[in-house]
Formats: C-alpha cells, sequence, structure tokens
C-alpha cells in the first residue's frame, strides 16, 4: 500500500523524481545512485555502477535489468530516506566531482607546473581525449628548463604558458569568487588551475577539482608539499582569502567536455 502511495505521488509530481538512468549515463542523478549504493560517486554510469544496481534490483525484488526507472529510484530513496530529501532540496546545480591525479610538484617553485601537468592528463587519462595541438608541459622546452630553473612562473607570462600548452584563460575580474562562478567553469571546462597567494609571497597554484551541491565545499589538488602534495578542502571564505590579489591573472582551464 505504501509503495502504491510513493508510486502515486511520484506521478502526480508531488515528489521530485529524476529522470531514467542507465549503463552510459552521467550527472548529478547518477552520482545520487552511487551515493546511495555506496560506491565511488563519479557521476559516470559505468560497469561498476550498473553491477551494483542490479544487485540492488535483485535484493528488492525489482527487474534486474541495470535501468534505474521510478519503481527503482523509489526503492532507493525509500533505502535511504536521507537521500530523497537532499534530492528534493538540492539546488539546481548539483555537486560537480572531478577525478584527478595528484601529482606533487618536485621543486620549491614549480607548482605551476605541477598543477597544469594535472589539468593535462586528467583530460588525456580520464576523459580519453588527446588532441595534438594541445602539448603537456613536458612537452614545451620553455617549460621544462623554467622548471628546472626553479624560478618560478612570472604571473605576467600566465596567458602565453597557457597558448603554449594549448590552455583556455577566463579572467577573474574581482579578488572574490562566488560558489555560482566556481560550480558553472568547472561544469563547463572540467578542473581548474587557480592563483592563489603564497605567505611568503610570490604565489601559488592549486587545481580545484569539485564543489558540493550547496556550495559549502570545494575540494582541490594541492602540489605542495615538495614530492608529496595533498588532496585538500576548504570553504568559500577560505579561498577567498588565499586567492591572488592581482586580478588580471587567469584561471587556467583545458578545452571544453
Amino acid at each position: 500500500m505504501k509503495r502504491n502511495l510513493l508510486l502515486l505521488l511520484i506521478k502526480q509530481k508531488c515528489i521530485i523524481m529524476p529522470q531514467k538512468i542507465r549503463y552510459g549515463s552521467k550527472g548529478y542523478d547518477v552520482q545520487v545512485v552511487q551515493g546511495i549504493l555506496g560506491i565511488y560517486a563519479d557521476g559516470i554510469f559505468g560497469m561498476k555502477t550498473y553491477r551494483a544496481v542490479c544487485a540492488f534490483q535483485k535484493i528488492k525484488h525489482l527487474r534486474r535489468n541495470g535501468i534505474v526507472d521510478d519503481k527503482t529510484w523509489a526503492k532507493l530513496f525509500k533505502y535511504d530516506a536521507a537521500a530523497r530529501k537532499r534530492y528534493a532540496n538540492r539546488r539546481k546545480r548539483g555537486l560537480i566531482y572531478y577525478k584527478v591525479w595528484l601529482i606533487p610538484q618536485m621543486k620549491d617553485k614549480a607548482c605551476w607546473y605541477a598543477s597544469a601537468l594535472m589539468v593535462r592528463y586528467w583530460k588525456r587519462e580520464f576523459q580519453q581525449m588527446t588532441v595534438i595541438n594541445e602539448p603537456d608541459p613536458s612537452q614545451i622546452p620553455a617549460a621544462v628548463t623554467l622548471q628546472k630553473q626553479n624560478t618560478g612562473l612570472s604571473f605576467s607570462k600566465t596567458v602565453l604558458f597557457a597558448k603554449l600548452m594549448g590552455l583556455h584563460t577566463t579572467p577573474r575580474g574581482q579578488i572574490s569568487m562566488s560558489p555560482m562562478f566556481i560550480h558553472d567553469l568547472l561544469k563547463k571546462h572540467g578542473p581548474l588551475w587557480v592563483p592563489l597567494k603564497w605567505t611568503s609571497g610570490g604565489g601559488h597554484i592549486i587545481v580545484i577539482t569539485a564543489i558540493s551541491s550547496d556550495g559549502s565545499k570545494i575540494f582541490f589538488n594541492d602540489p605542495w608539499p615538495v614530492g608529496r602534495g595533498k588532496r585538500d578542502v576548504t570553504n568559500i571564505e577560505q579561498l577567498n582569502k588565499l586567492v591572488h590579489t592581482d586580478t588580471t591573472v587567469p584561471i587556467l582551464w583545458s578545452k571544453g567536455i
């Protein structure tokens, strides 16, 4: 009886219900399913997610076809009521998350180089896009030489460096960045090469890889410390305290996804 009532409310649109998803689907709805089923929430409906959905359908006596339709969504949300509430109340932008290799800088002033490697390798490895005219830093003699000299990258040369690498630039326009600004860039362009201030002067580069659905958490790969690097999380207030005050220094990103 309860199941029929839930399905009736769904049909009458009294409850916000996601779209039907299946193998090959991508996006926030896939991440919701993955989160409920306790698997890595990369937003890509691959074989691992397909198998997890089939196993869930078998347990719940549903047709085991790996397709998350209205009946399967209803069972998933009944299984995790908190997830249903989060979904119903979520903001339109949703969670954006990219799986980016952590590449540490190998010299004190090579954060720019390691961060550029992360952005380029993400595109090549995880998006399976290799473009002949878009080299990574290790294929640019000038970048390799500068990295070895350990003198850092002058922010005045950032645009030139981006052109050499085949990266694109987005001017910040102002010092502070909003969660929506970061979300929209991530959604459209993938991981972001972002300039920050450094405690001892100069600048530092990190790669923003994700933002939570409510904009409260921003995830990033930091190539520092030397030889190790780290994955970390911050909020928009802390990020804006660290972001470089020179607004002419752009954010870099790879080709649109």
